[in-house]
């Protein structure tokens, strides 16, 4: 049998489903056709497939891990009813090195019930389905015991041999897949590379800096700069804040407002000296400074 033909379960989810397949078929008497992707027509019911081969996404006490589309769910139940067949969901899981293949064949209502009873769902709605084994050895789907659904398939040395060559050719494609994709990554960041301007170590580098108003300052900053450096610009702005705030328009330049200003405290300390005494107070000093550098005196 080789209707399990789905590209996305990889060489050894093919076989497993196929396997699987034909075990229904000479087991239970089912009758399958393909329908599309992992959907087969059986025997008064349409079957909607999904394949575990990997324990990649196993944790714990999961035996299988699938996602689960109420679009399809929808769609593949509504065709049913007009058909007069039940849904049935066939859950396989098969991992390298195993001898066996657990497979649940599990009514499409129960899958129903523990999936999709919320009405709140959007068509594209996906269920992450966990099945887990509990330490009495009974497997649930959320609250619903689905041991009865259970099955072994044991499989002869021939069909593990092939399962296990199945597994080994999708591990090689894997790993050729992600070869190439990191062989396209590398190329783009070269061509990136490739492509950015780059500034000579030592030169000057500028950042735009947007300030308030839809202004922007620029600062340049030779590149690497020591944590000393950083230090000594954050201590020179720290010091120039009174100067840096001022409005500019219409106002004297810096140096002269920086004279004035050296000029009212030198006259302030030597009538103090004087007088023998403070003639003013520290914050009375702090606003003729302020005065003397808005050029009120």
């Amino acid at each position: 049998m080789n209707l399990w033909d789905d590209g996305r379960s990889g060489a050894a989810g093919c076989l497993a489903g196929n396997l699987v397949l034909a075990h229904l078929r000479d087991a239970a008497g089912e009758s399958f056709s393909e329908r599309k992707g992992t959907t087969f027509f059986g025997s008064g019911a349409i079957w909607i497939g999904r394949m575990c081969s990997t324990d990649a996404y196993l944790y714990g006490r999961d035996r299988h891990w699938a996602n689960l589309s109420l679009e399809q769910h929808r769609e593949i139940s509504h065709e049913a009813g007009l058909e007069g067949r039940s849904v049935k969901y066939l859950f396989i899981t098969a991992l390298a090195g195993q001898p066996v293949i657990h497979y649940w064949t599990i009514p499409g209502a129960l899958v129903e019930r523990a999936a999709f009873s919320d009405s709140r769902h959007a068509a594209d709605y996906v269920y992450a389905l966990h099945i887990r084994e509990h330490d009495d050895g009974r497997f649930y789907l959320e609250t619903e015991d689905v041991t009865e659904h259970h099955h072994v398939l044991p499989l002869n040395p021939a069909s593990s041999s092939r399962l296990d060559d199945a597994f080994d050719a999708t591990r090689r494609a894997r790993q050729r897949r992600e070869a190439q994709r990191d062989a396209r990554r590398s190329a783009d960041a070269r061509q990136f590379d490739a492509a950015t301007p780059r500034e000579p170590v030592g030169k000057q580098t500028e950042f735009q800096i947007p300030l308030k108003g839809g202004r922007s300052a620029l600062l340049q900053l030779p590149l690497p700069a020591a944590d000393v450096d950083l230090a000594r610009i954050k201590g020179w702005i720290d010091l120039m804040n009174d100067v840096l705030t001022e409005s500019v328009s219409e106002e004297p330049s810096t140096n002269v407002r920086r004279e004035r200003a050296t000029r009212a405290v030198s006259d302030l300390q030597n009538a103090s000296l004087a007088d023998g005494r403070d003639r003013i107070t520290d914050e009375q000093i702090d606003s003729e400074i302020r005065d003397v550098r808005r050029g009120h005196k």
